[in-house]
């Protein structure tokens, strides 16, 4: 009987203990690592608005190598989005049409990971989008910025700070209200 009890018990814990070695497998993720102003590099559980924006180097959907540093001196919009995304579909046209009316002081950059150049380049065409699209096929800028669904965006001033987050659909008004909170003057 004890004998039993012994191997009934070994089977319960090791069964446990397996599926918490299993979930800290499958869900631990590091915390990024943010430059800040000062010389430390720290870990954060998640971007917080003051934090100089993570920097990345992708390539366009046309091609050309774009660096987010690089940007600096000019107000960045970056926005993470999908194809299938409805919510994504309806803000387009609204970047678009910031993106043709301020076109040296507003970057729009769209960030996908999920869809083929060709997908994307269709979407682009039928809603007839100009702005940089850039493809993260490893998902690594995703993660940096702890994008957990579409759309979020990201609002980045002429300094390369985070200053705003926007999750899910933003409205035309939405748009420009955080543009004059950031000081955008066009």
């Amino acid at each position: 009987m004890r004998r039993t009890a012994t191997l009934v018990i070994g089977i319960i814990l090791g069964f446990g203990l397996g599926i918490l070695i299993l979930f800290i497998v499958y869900h631990w993720r590091p915390s990024p690592r943010i430059s800040q102003v000062t010389r430390e590099t720290q870990p954060l559980q998640k971007l917080e608005i003051g934090v100089l924006a993570p920097d990345f180097e992708l390539v366009s959907i046309s091609g050309e190598q774009i660096r987010l540093q690089d940007l600096r001196g000019r107000f960045v919009l970056l926005n993470f989005w999908a194809t299938w995304c409805d919510p994504c579909r309806q803000e387009m046209p609204i970047f678009q049409s910031r993106a043709d009316e301020f076109p040296e002081d507003l970057i729009i950059l769209a960030v996908n990971a999920q869809d083929t150049p060709e997908d994307i380049r269709a979407f682009m065409s039928e809603l007839e989008l100009t702005f940089d699209n850039l493809m993260d096929s490893e998902g690594k800028v995703h993660q940096a910025y702890w994008v957990h669904g579409f759309p979020t965006s990201f609002f980045i001033d002429a300094d390369g700070f985070l200053r705003i987050v926007h999750i899910g659909v933003m409205t035309e008004d939405q748009l420009d209200s955080y543009l004059t909170e950031l000081g955008f003057n066009g």
